[in-house]
Order: C-alpha cells, then structure tokens, then sequence
C-alpha cells in the first residue's frame, strides 16, 4: 500500500480502504484486506484500540466494548484541514527497504484502515493514499518500529507533493538515521509531556534583522512551538505576529501589492486575515 504523506503532528497510521464508501481520489489502487493473508482486525477489547484516546469516534460510547468486546475497533480521526478518516483499526505486515536494499519485514503493525476518507478543502494531489503518523504517541509509526531499528529517531527529507512521483522521498528510521557532517546544525527538542515534537523559538529572522519572541508585554523569552509537518501554515501570538510584518513591510520591495489569504483557525469559529505580498 502507499502511505502518504508523513505527518509529526499526529500518530495514527491509515490509508484507503476497500469496499470504501467515500473515499478522494488516488492514483493507486485502494487496499483490500479480503486479498492479504496477513490483515488482522483489531477488537473493540483488545490493547491497541484502548489506545486510540482523541481517535475514537466522537459518538463512541465509554461502555461500548464491554458490550462488544468482540467488536471492531472504530476510529475517527480529523485534521485542523478538515481533512478526516473513519474506519476499523487493524493490523497487517508491512515492508521497508534498507539503506543496503535489503526488503525488512515488519509484522502486526497497527493501522486505521478508512472506509469515508476526505481530503479536506484542499483536495487530494492523487498521488496520496492516507498518513504516516510520524508523532510522539504509542501507536505512530515511529513508536511501533523503535523496537526493531534502535529507537524513537528518525529523519527525512520530503518533496512536495506535487513533484514527480518518480523522485521518492526518503525516511530513516532508528540507528543511522542522524543527520552529520560538516556544516549540519541542530535545534533541541523541549522535553515536555505530551504526544507532539516541540522547540523553543527565540524569535524569527527577516533578512538580516531578527526580530525577537519577547517585548514589553511579556516576561517570556522563548516561545515554545509544535513541530507538524502536516501542516501548511504557522501560527504564532498575535503581538510577534505584528513585528514580524512590520518588518516584512520595511525589507521587502514597497512595489508589491498585499495578497488576503483567509484561514480558518482549527478548534474555534473565529477566523484571520493574512496579508501576504504579491506582485
């Protein structure tokens, strides 16, 4: 199955399954559990359903699985895009290839497998068949492999989604998946609880000016901030906010004409206006 694309701001695996009965368009056939061996469901009672947490459907009842213990495993899960999956939680094998070529075999990896899958506003590119949950939480990928390949570490380097599908993205997972070498710098993650990767921000740099998270309102120096590849837009406190375009409008040619870009802000009704310089 193609698994696409890699998210750090969520943990559940899915891809599109069939029989669907809504699913966005792909390129790739969808996954049909009726034609492999090793495809597992997951019941209601079992481990790795109870550990699900925000991905269990909303009209989910606390008691459901001592009704049906025996029962699939539903999960629902919904992105700040709208973007959203439903289906059964399950298990199958899965196969990655080596640094060397080597074909490693990875059995009873849990996944969601989506029967009504949207691609949000946005729209699919066809090209995507669900996500790789690249977070924090027991059930992201990155969790599940650790014990397999040296460890929760892994890095990438992602195309965007609309490059050619021959070119492929790469992810290394576990021992010798560190990014070294000359020149290579690194940021620290904040060692907080939690399911999502987060740094300390110090400010933003426009130019040669930088342009601190700190100000007069304020006795924090650093803002800590959720590293989520899955997402398209950065939010930031309203106050560095309006620095950070003061001093756009100062470095950037006076010629250009502001663009509005509306964006919804998720888990609220209220949304914003960005004005971002177009010629």
């Amino acid at each position: 199955m193609q698994l696409q694309p890699a998210n750090t701001g969520s943990d559940l695996i899915w891809t599109q399954c069939q029989p669907c009965q809504a699913c966005y368009e792909t390129k790739y056939a969808l996954f049909d559990s009726r034609n492999s061996s090793t495809y597992r469901n997951i019941t209601c009672s079992a481990r790795e359903c109870r550990l699900l947490g925000d991905a269990r459907p909303p009209n989910y009842s606390p008691n459901i699985c001592r009704k049906f213990p025996e029962g699939n495993c539903d999960y629902r899960v919904t992105y700040a895009d709208k973007a959203s999956s439903t289906g059964v939680l399950a298990k199958e094998t899965i196969t990655l290839t080596s640094k060397t070529g080597k074909v490693v075999t990875l059995k009873d990896i849990v996944f969601g497998c989506g029967f009504l899958n949207d691609a949000g506003p946005v729209g699919a590119t066809g090209n995507q068949m669900g996500v790789i949950g690249l977070g924090k939480g027991p059930l992201s990928f990155v969790s599940q492999i650790a014990p397999h390949v040296g460890g929760k570490r892994f890095s990438y380097c992602l195309v965007p989604l609309d490059t050619d599908p021959s070119t492929k993205s790469q992810i290394n997972f576990g021992n010798g998946s560190e990014v070294l070498g000359e020149g290579v710098v690194s940021t620290p993650l904040v060692d907080i609880e939690g399911e999502s990767y987060v740094v300390a921000v110090e400010g933003i740099t426009i130019g040669n000016e930088f342009v601190p998270f700190n100000s007069s309102k304020t006795l924090a120096n650093k803002l800590n901030m959720i590293v989520d590849s899955g997402s398209t837009l950065g939010d930031v406190p309203r106050d560095i906010f309006d620095r950070v375009v003061t001093q756009l409008n100062m470095t950037l040619d006076p010629e250009l004409e502001p663009r509005h870009i509306h964006h919804k802000l998720p888990h609220t009704n209220s949304s914003s206006w960005h004005e971002l310089p177009s010629k």
